[in-house]
């Protein structure tokens, strides 16, 4: 008898990563796990999803490795039916994930705007020997907002001793937090 899919799953981590998840969830959430046997390491990252199209990704964020995973033998014949609830179930996947990432960004909105302006005191910002320039605190923490164009999608927390945090499936890429005002190309190459 062939191992399921979710052990199958799992040795595709194993066989990448050369470690893995002792159990693999397959409730098409993401799971942290370690890459270097650490308890407090979690630099590993997966989804499962284990319906009648069983698939997934992993991701190895310290050396950016990242694959997807699939049950499915290509040399089958799919019916027309499977293909299209197949299309379904991908459709309906993406959406989950979508409405998960709106989630996160509501999130961290509330939180940005609940918080208060950053005390210029914060031990990270006077280890580093900078000025706030906007941030705010949220208890201990300092807030760094990441932008789209004017658009909150998360929130960069600061401990005072440095240690950096995001919320777990926050977005991050293709976000950014300008300090000062932005010189245009022109002043640039000018100066």
């Amino acid at each position: 008898m062939a191992d399921a899919p979710a052990e199958q799953f799992r040795e595709a981590i194993l066989q990448h990563f050369g470690v893995a998840p002792a159990v693999i969830i397959g409730d098409g959430k993401t799971h942290r796990f370690s890459i270097n046997g650490k308890k407090s390491d979690d630099a590993g990252e997966y989804r499962f999803y284990d319906d009648k199209f069983p698939a997934g990704f992993m991701k190895d964020y310290r050396t950016g490795i990242y694959c997807t995973w699939s049950a499915r033998d290509d040399a089958a014949v799919v019916s027309a039916s499977d293909r299209a609830e197949r299309d379904k179930t991908k459709r309906e996947r993406e959406e989950q994930v979508r409405r998960e990432k709106a989630e996160v960004i509501h999130l961290e909105q509330k939180r940005w705007h609940k918080a208060k302006p950053a005390d210029p005191a914060h031990g990270y910002l006077t280890r580093k020997g900078v000025q706030p320039h906007g941030l705010r605190q949220e208890r201990g923490l300092l807030l760094v907002p990441v932008f789209d164009c004017d658009k909150i999608l998360s929130v960069q927390r600061i401990a005072p001793d440095g240690k950096k945090l995001f919320r777990r499936n926050a977005t991050k890429k293709g976000g950014f937090f300008t300090i000062g005002e932005p010189r245009a190309l022109s002043d640039q190459a000018a100066s």
